[in-house]
């Protein structure tokens, strides 16, 4: 597929429209593109997100606040859906960015690098590609001039609501955390380690498609959506699973999970909250043996055969 003469970003609600091209990494040749005649088209209201430091749940950003964006100490990306096919993940005035070695977007231009980077080399041509793991269509870079300086963008397929914020709505039922924990044992089954999950603020990463066509709103609450990964700027690939049990709901905490990350998805999704049967009844075992050998000395103390 050949990348087409012009893309075109608008942002609909500031009334500006740019065009973009492709942003060469450096020291890295790509070989992603977008379909031909594509439009990107960023609405007016709720087009524009980030997730927040706290609970990583996303928020609205104004278009008035993309004009100082990059210039400040704030290490958020900005994301947006565009087009409902697309998500732009961005880095506005990207040139004092790169510039500054100290700025708090110059990680995040990094991380969005190392994704890119790790699409091309592990997951274009997997098997997963655009079913567990979204397309990539590479990063790409615009002049707005005085408005946002330079824009250089990563774009994805959109792929729908993070867990982060679904698991305060009605869509954060038990059938959903369970897909999200499936999710990521599917990953570790085709040899791929995210390296991002530690606690319950990093499932950011799991997207479900809230949108997907012909799903009732039933259906999307009892796990029938798809659940896809997002950011890959820390994986592994030829990740052999060690694992020894599923990421499900399980009857309690051991330490003989055999993979970190898992068990570690695991935790965080609350499936060692379970009472733990087999240790109660040992504990209730050991209870009745101690009680008879209490009760035996003090027979014999006392003299009663």
């Amino acid at each position: 597929m050949s990348t087409p003469d012009c893309v075109r970003l608008r942002f609909e609600g500031a009334g500006r429209t740019y065009s973009i091209e492709k942003w060469p990494i450096p020291g890295f040749d790509e070989e992603f593109t977008l379909p031909p005649g594509t439009r990107l088209l960023i609405p007016k209201s709720g087009g524009l997100f980030t997730n927040q430091q706290v609970d990583r749940r996303s928020r609205d950003v104004d278009l008035d606040e993309v004009e100082s964006w990059g210039l400040n100490d704030e290490e958020h990306v900005i994301y947006a859906r565009a087009s409902r096919h697309y998500c732009i993940r961005f880095i506005f005035n990207a040139e004092r960015v790169l510039m500054n070695a100290k700025s708090q977007s110059l990680p995040a231009y990094k991380k969005l690098v190392r994704d890119a980077k790790f699409h091309s080399a592990h997951l274009q041509n997997s098997k997963i590609r655009g079913f567990l793991v979204p397309e990539h269509y590479g990063m790409w870079i615009t002049n707005t001039g005085k408005w946002a300086g330079k824009v250089i963008m990563s774009i994805t397929q959109y792929c729908g609501m993070h867990w982060n914020e679904l698991q305060y709505l009605k869509m954060g039922t038990q059938a959903n955390r369970e897909l999200v924990g499936r999710a990521f044992e599917k990953l570790h089954d085709c040899g791929f380690n995210h390296g991002k999950i530690i606690t319950d603020r990093d499932f950011r990463h799991a997207v479900i498609d809230v949108f997907e066509p012909g799903l009732t709103a039933e259906e999307l609450k009892n796990g029938q959506a798809r659940c896809y990964i997002v950011d890959f700027s820390e994986a592994t690939a030829d990740h052999k699973c060690a694992r020894r049990l599923p990421v499900l709901p399980l009857d309690g905490y051991t330490a003989q999970f055999g993979c970190d990350e898992l068990k570690h998805i695991t935790l965080a999704l609350e499936f060692f909250d379970r009472p733990i049967r087999t240790f109660i009844w040992l504990l209730n075992l050991n209870t009745r043996v101690i009680e008879c050998l209490c009760s035996s000395r003090h027979s014999k103390s006392s003299g009663v055969a």
